[in-house]
């Protein structure tokens, strides 16, 4: 019995020790080989990967392109060309952009992960052209360190700034031949390696170079090292630690300890002992990654960081914790995984985001594809996913290597996002079984206008697994708003408001019944009507010929810049019909022709001339010297009726005089002598607006006023419908410019009267121009005017009238209403005359 229980003690401890020392060390928690491979249109090699993970760009020097491979769908989204052979490329920070430099003289190239039309596109960054080709890139933060292939110079471009540094760092001392270099942004760090063994390190700040370590004597390192790729960051303890990978065929990688001010100093693996012992890894390490620990680790892990090395020889990639470095107790750091590729890594081709989504990326040597490293469950799709939906629904089938549950859902598809659990619309969720095709019906209804990215998310435990599709969504539009149908003469007008969104035109449909609008037994096939630059826009399309007396049905829909036709409106109907305008009413021909007089133009000038001189006389300072002068040249006739009794007296004086001036606002409301005018104006506004200036002259028995009248009506109406007597669509605008010469005579204004009659003769000149469709008529009419009413004294009535006129400079203010009728002097044609109702304002200065 006792040698039975010290038998099962035994086994406990050995299961204890497996447990908590061998299982982690052989790798269990770890992907024993790539679970996908992605292919690509040409041999990839080296790669960056946006900091949100959602972009992974791959250069290949054999073909001079870049493969841009979209992570959230694991597909090859775009193949750029370039103009030269590239040697470097890394992301913006803000993972909006890619940055490639090349071995040719031109510099710097820029790719727009978010273009506006779709493409992406290189687009040379201005200012770079050193005259140097470059070897290598790197970034911390805005800053971008470009290499130069002779390795003794690297020059600095501002990302924010737009604009690069002519110095740069000037130059490394002593120069050799450079291979890669890093900047660390935990302590303001530039490493540059070489490949005979050398180092340098200088401040990415400052631009200062700090240290060069060219002897490695004390490893097993020789001046013929090819040192391939190098990574670092901020060990747990604080120290900002740089790794370079030893291309040999028993592969090493070399630790250096960054804060160094001597310069990159060697770490030594056993700190007890003097040795310097670089990590041994597989054959010929080509790539390595300094992540921290998520999937595809496991998670119990996640307070350290691991270095990932990719090997040719073995074509694998091993695993380091870095914290062995640091461990006293440790005689040497040692790998803990090896993940096994089908082909040989390429060099400086292993990447994964910061943000550790549990994907490793790894461009396969000499081969048209990229290995993808994870420990998440493996999602694919079962089925093809439409790249365009405007309406209907698709069925979306998936599966899982793994047990678990799912969240199907639609991101916004805007290019630098990346596909992050839990963001967006859920559309579905449920759990699964390991290789279970689960099947969800997907509705146009559930994306977004534009770019979407619908994503299925499988999760096991802590990780979780993804597969997308890009969906562009062209939804259909809206019905057009404000639809509205007017008639004319063979004519119907089709008005609407335009849309807002990517709206390439509009459809509208007609026909003699609703049937029609089905597509059949149209009276021509559907006529369009292109979109505005702007939404909310007033649109007119006019179906012409039609014929007078016969129904019309209309719809509109709008079209998508995408070719899909929305929503259409109600149906609508309209009877064109023979309409009747100004032209016809009035009798006036000249058809395209004008009709008119220079004389006539002459005297609108002049009258417009001398109306402007009244008002500006009214409205000036009368006190003024030359004022006074002009005024009394001007109006000495006047004089004779001046009378010493009376609020008109002109007296000249030092001290003050003045001429009497009334200057008045007149509104008259035109009521044509024509009824058909009169029926085609109907409750229009037919105002016309006109202003008076006159020249009060006291005589014997009241006043007289003669007085220059200027006017103005702009009239735009719709035509008349000869059948229906309703207005229609179609319109024309009418001109009138009256000029008259007017007397008013009004008894005399005694102070105690409030109101004034008056009666009033004139002879009128009046300028017309009616535009009626293509045809535009103008002439000259003459008439007399005879007008009664009276003025009441606004002065009489107030308080303090002399206090408020002194202030305005004014002698009176009254308000008028005359009535009266205008007599035509000619017989033929239009007669702009008729009765005028007039209220008006004025005052006397």
């Amino acid at each position: 019995m006792t040698i039975v229980a010290n038998r099962h003690i035994f086994l406990a401890v050995v299961v204890v020790w497996l447990a908590l020392v061998a299982l982690p060390q052989i790798g269990l928690t770890f992907p024993d080989s790539a679970k996908l491979t992605l292919p690509i249109s040409v041999v990839g090699g080296q790669q960056a990967i946006t900091p949100n993970g959602r972009f992974v760009a791959v250069l290949s020097q054999t073909a001079s392109t870049l493969s841009l491979i979209d992570t959230a769908i694991f597909a090859e989204c775009a193949v750029i060309s370039l103009s030269a052979t590239p040697t470097g490329v890394v992301a913006a920070a803000d993972s909006s952009r890619f940055f490639v430099v090349t071995n040719s003289k031109d510099g710097l190239f820029e790719i727009d992960l978010d273009p506006d039309d779709g493409n992406f596109v290189t687009t040379a960054v201005d200012g770079i052209n050193t005259g140097d080709a470059f070897a290598a890139i790197a970034r911390d933060g805005d800053l971008l360190f470009l290499l130069n292939e002779d390795g003794d110079n690297i020059h600095i471009f501002d990302t924010a700034l737009g604009s690069a540094s002519t110095a740069g760092i000037n130059p490394i001392v002593p120069s050799f031949s450079a291979t890669a270099l890093e900047a660390f942004s935990e302590n303001s760090r530039l490493l540059v390696v070489g490949s005979d063994g050398s180092s340098a390190l200088f401040d990415s700040q400052t631009f200062a170079q700090i240290g060069v370590t060219l002897d490695l004597s004390q490893s097993s390192a020789s001046a013929t090292t090819a040192f391939m790729s190098i990574a670092g960051g901020m060990e747990t303890g604080g120290t900002v630690v740089g790794f370079v990978a030893n291309s040999i065929s028993s592969g090493e990688v070399f630790a250096l300890n960054l804060d160094s001010l001597s310069g990159p100093l060697l770490l030594d693996a056993n700190p007890a002992t003097s040795m310097v012992d670089p990590i041994a890894v597989g054959d010929q390490p080509v790539s390595l990654l300094l992540t921290d620990v998520l999937n595809p680790l496991d998670t119990t892990l996640s307070s350290d960081q691991y270095l990932y090395i990719a090997n040719q020889g073995d074509k694998r990639v091993d695993v380091v914790p870095i914290s062995e470095f640091f461990d006293s107790d440790s005689e040497s750091a040692s790998t803990i995984a090896n993940i096994d590729l089908s082909i040989a890594p390429a060099a400086d081709g292993l990447r994964g985001n910061a943000a550790n989504d549990g994907y490793l990326y790894q461009s396969l040597d000499g081969s048209s594809s990229v290995a993808v490293i994870t420990d998440n469950p493996l999602v694919t799709l079962t089925t093809t996913v439409p790249s365009l939906v405007s309406s209907g629904s698709f069925n979306l089938d998936f599966q899982a290597d793994e047990a678990g549950s799912y969240d199907v859902r639609v991101q916004s598809g805007d290019g630098v996002t990346a596909a992050t659990p839990g963001n967006g619309a859920l559309l579905a969720s449920g759990s699964l079984t390991a290789n279970e095709v689960i099947s969800v019906q997907i509705n146009a209804g559930d994306f977004n206008q534009g770019s979407n990215l619908l994503i299925v998310f499988v999760t096991v435990g802590s990780r979780t697994g993804r597969v997308g599709a890009k969906v562009e969504a062209d939804l259909p539009p809206p019905a057009p708003e404000e639809f509205e149908l007017e008639f004319g003469n063979q004519k119907v007008f089709v008005q609407f408001r335009s849309l807002s969104g990517d709206i390439d035109f509009y459809r509208i449909f007609f026909g003699t019944s609703k049937s029609a609008l089905n597509g059949t037994d149209l009276l021509t096939s559907p006529t369009t009507v292109d979109h505005p630059d702007q939404a909310n826009q007033k649109l007119t399309e006019i179906l012409s010929p039609l014929s007078n007396g016969v129904e019309i049905f209309v719809q509109v829909a709008a079209v998508s810049d995408k070719g899909v036709e929305g929503e259409r409106t109600e149906i609508l109907a309209e009877t064109p019909e023979e309409t009747i305008g100004l032209l016809e009413i009035t009798g006036e021909t000249g058809g395209c022709g004008r009709v008119s007089s220079t004389g006539s133009h002459r005297a609108i000038a002049l009258s417009t001339i001398v109306v402007l001189l009244f008002l500006l006389l009214s409205l000036a300072d009368w006190r003024k010297t030359l004022v006074k002068l002009g005024m009394l040249c001007i109006w000495i006739p006047s004089t004779l009726w001046a009378q010493s009794n009376n609020d008109l007296e002109y007296v000249v004086s030092e001290k003050t005089s003045r001429l009497p001036i009334v200057s008045s606002f007149r509104i008259s409301w035109w009521l044509p002598q024509n009824d058909n005018v009169e029926q085609f104006f109907g409750d229009r506004a037919n105002e016309v607006y006109s202003l008076r200036i006159g020249l009060p002259l006291q005589i014997p028995t009241g006043v007289l006023e003669p007085a220059l009248e200027a006017g103005l009506m702009v009239e735009s109406s719709r035509l008349l419908g000869v059948s229906s007597g309703r207005s229609s669509g179609e319109e024309s605008s009418l001109l009138l410019v009256p000029l008259r010469l007017d007397l008013t005579y009004l008894i005399d204004p005694n102070a105690t009267w409030l109101v004034v009659p008056l009666l009033e003769a004139g002879y009128g000149w009046t300028f017309f121009d009616i535009e009626e469709n293509d045809q535009q008529v103008d002439g000259f009419k003459q008439s007399l005017t005879f007008r009664g009413g009276f003025r009441l004294l606004i002065d009489r009535f107030v308080k303090n009238p002399e206090g408020w006129r002194e202030f305005l400079a004014l002698r009176s203010a009254y308000f008028a209403v005359t009535a009266g009728y205008e007599l035509p002097l000619a017989s033929d044609g239009f007669k702009t005359t008729g009765v005028l109702i007039s209220p008006e304002i004025g005052v006397v200065f």
